[in-house]
């Protein structure tokens, strides 16, 4: 499953890497902007051998060596007006004069050019844009600043535009009836057809007929044969790449199943109940501590709710072995304690018997003990009666003189 989920994450991150689908990314010839409106950032992408048209404070015509993308800025410094591209030419091209600057290609390129917030839409505040006839249908919305004004498309079509300024829809589209082109507009009501002489090499400028600057809101750009050529290149990679990290998770949980399974099938010489048979208790220690009881076992076994596969003729067999192990060793452990218990028998026994003889002792040493101590009160008592004797008979002999 991780190896799943990365693999979406790389095709998300991957797929992130087309054409740039935002309304900061245009499809389109060239423009021509005031530079007396504010500074300008504009960013085109140019393929190799393609000319750029560049005129305003430096007239030039670049032609490019490779494909890449390139940085036009524009500054005010006081009364002058500069215009700068690291990738372009060298240093800064400035004019006193000049305040309009024109970039324009000899194809049909990818522009990136920031919105603008007059409007609820992405609008960009332009003297004129042009579009070229290689990369029909395109479609742009036009609103004038004012109005009366007329609209100027290409070279020597006008369009007198009435009423309150407003949003109006012009589309170049190819023309079915020989000619190079047709330029129409639904909210206009309007239906002109190119000049015939026009090839896939030129463009048409839309703008107010005046040198004034009008809005402009550009469709956002399409992938072109060649983007979807490498998109769908990078699809085929990204899909066999997915396929590849899901055979590789599926055999890698096929793997972990088949070695749970011969785990658990018996071996020879070797018996398994079930998937779910319960550890036995460490030898020797098959006591109540370790034993569950019945209501115990019951209630983890709901709780579990485990599926068990049990072979009968093994579980006969195992029962049988286990049934002979717990009565031999039921045979052992009796006898072990019938002999540890002879030997507690003698070892009580000895212990009285020396009990008994030290008792003896004692007692024949008391006794001894008491016949020294009357032979020595019959000695005194022998010494006073000779003594009271002696005593009477002087008493005796006194009387008598």
């Amino acid at each position: 499953m991780r190896s799943t989920g990365f693999g979406f994450c790389v095709l998300s991150a991957l797929v992130s890497l087309g054409p740039a689908q935002d309304c900061a990314t245009y499809r389109m010839r060239g423009l021509t902007a005031h530079m007396n409106k504010g500074p300008l950032r504009i960013s085109l992408l140019l393929e190799s051998d393609v000319e750029l048209y560049v005129l305003g404070p430096t007239s030039d015509t670049i032609n490019t060596k490779a494909k890449r993308w390139h940085v036009v800025s524009t500054e005010q410094k006081g009364s002058r007006y500069c215009v700068s591209s690291s990738t372009l030419w060298d240093g800064e091209k400035c004019s006193d004069l000049n305040f309009w600057l024109t970039l324009r290609s000899n194809v049909t390129t990818l522009w990136k050019i920031s919105c603008s917030d007059a409007f609820d839409r992405c609008s960009h505040l332009f003297e004129t844009v042009y579009l070229g006839l290689d990369a029909l249908p395109a479609t742009i919305h036009w609103r004038p600043k004012e109005t009366p004004v007329g609209l100027r498309i290409g070279k020597g079509i006008t369009e007198q535009i009435n009423g309150p300024p407003t949003w109006h829809d012009l589309s170049v589209i190819p023309d079915g009836k020989g000619g190079p082109c047709t330029v129409r507009s639904a909210s206009l009501k309007l239906s002109v057809p190119c000049n015939s002489n026009l090839t896939q090499r030129d463009y048409l400028g839309f703008g107010q007929k005046e040198t004034g600057q009008s809005f402009f809101a550009l469709d956002c750009a399409h992938a072109s044969n060649s983007d979807r050529r490498e998109l769908t290149v990078l699809l085929i990679i990204l899909g066999s790449f997915f396929l590849l990290l899901l055979l590789v998770a599926l055999l890698r949980g096929w793997s972990l199943r088949e070695s749970q399974r011969r785990a658990i099938l018996p071996a020879e010489g070797h018996y398994s109940m079930s998937y779910c048979s319960r550890p036995k208790p460490p030898h020797g220690k098959e006591d109540g501590h370790y034993l569950l009881d019945d209501a115990k076992g019951k209630e983890e076994a709901e709780e579990e709710h485990e599926y068990c596969y049990v072979d009968l003729a093994v579980l006969r067999t195992q029962l049988e072995k286990e049934r002979q192990k717990a009565e031999a060793e039921a045979v052992a452990e009796a006898a072990e304690s019938q002999q540890q218990k002879g030997v507690t028998d003698a070892v009580s026994l000895s212990s009285q018997e020396s009990e008994n003889s030290l008792y003896e002792e004692l007692k024949a040493l008391e006794g001894q003990r008491c016949g020294e101590g009357n032979e020595e009160e019959g000695e005194l008592s022998q010494e006073e009666e000779e003594e009271g004797r002696e005593g009477e008979d002087g008493e005796v002999f006194g009387s008598l003189a």
